[in-house]
């Protein structure tokens, strides 16, 4: 595992985050050329989204793990490729 996934993972403060974060990091660095960049990827590689909740509890951190991976926005993130984007965009900005 690279220095600086290793630092975030471990900033997370929570071990059970740390080991899906690398789960999904993993599968998106695995093989560059068939790589999880969508959140249906990250599921065929992860099992992510499959449990008892279908990814209520799940589905937004891996789209957080995406967005932050491939340095986009969250509303950038797609289901499954262009034309299945998640989000239209934001209803309110966080305050603080």
């Amino acid at each position: 595992m690279n220095p600086s996934l290793s630092s975030r993972l471990t900033t997370s403060g929570s071990f059970d985050a740390a080991i899906i974060g690398a789960g999904i990091v993993g599968a998106m660095t695995a093989r560059a050329l068939t790589g999880a960049y969508t959140v249906d990827g990250v599921k065929q590689r992860t099992r992510a989204g499959m449990g008892r909740c279908q990814g209520a509890f799940c589905g937004p951190r891996v789209v957080e793990i995406l967005a932050r991976e491939l340095g986009v926005p969250a509303t950038r993130v797609t289901k499954n490729g262009s034309g299945s984007e998640l989000f239209a965009g934001r209803t309110k900005e966080a305050s603080g």
